[in-house]
């Protein structure tokens, strides 16, 4: 391993993308996902220790269905393709990622700011919070969706469809999806701990 670490002053250099799919295999998953259950998103208050929901947030579902294998197998590159490039000692101390949740934005819909400190996706106790977010985009601001727009530290990201963003899950790394104006926005993301 190289002794140098480089030192970026500027954290939105944290946020990298990457072409991980293809429209087809996007185009897919959009048919296999669209008409399955899906349940209101809620964020969890890690101080009153309960979930709370708005009415305009997005819906969310984790279902065992085919494409969500396909991404988890191809996370795992792009995981380490993004550990790689940074080259910190301390960037080998990850255990694993979370299966894909795919996230469904319909018109009128979107995620307030917020970051990954997600202490519900690790059972057990003592409960910890993600290290890196990977958020996938699944279909075409512009042309499926209206609105909708990702924006990392207010800084707004377009991403293709079958295009990954990976970035510290921490709370330098604030985001939020804008609301959909038209059509519907679908997304995944998954975790790396």
């Amino acid at each position: 391993m190289n002794n140098t670490i480089k030192y970026y002053t500027d954290i939105t250099e944290y946020v990298k993308m990457f072409e991980v799919f293809d429209k087809d295999f996007c185009n897919e998953t959009i048919d296999v996902i669209k008409d399955l259950n899906w349940d209101k998103h809620s964020y969890y208050d890690v101080n009153n220790n309960s979930n709370y929901t708005y009415d305009d947030d997005l819906y969310i579902m984790s279902e065992n269905v085919y494409p969500r294998l396909i991404i988890e197998e191809r996370l795992w590159p792009t995981i380490r393709a993004y550990i790689e490039y940074f080259n910190h000692p301390w960037n080998d101390t990850w255990q694993g990622y979370t299966s894909p949740r795919f996230n469904k934005y319909p018109t009128g819909s979107n995620m307030k700011i917020h970051c990954d400190h997600i202490h519900s996706i690790f059972p057990g106790t003592p409960k910890g919070v993600p290290i890196l977010t990977c958020l996938g985009q699944l279909n075409t601001e512009g042309v499926d969706f209206e609105g909708g727009e990702l924006y990392i530290c207010n800084e707004k990201l377009v991403i293709p469809p079958g295009n990954v963003v990976v970035f510290p899950s921490n709370f330098l790394f604030p985001h939020e999806v804008r609301t959909v104006t038209s059509g519907t926005r679908y997304s995944f993301v998954s975790w790396v701990y």
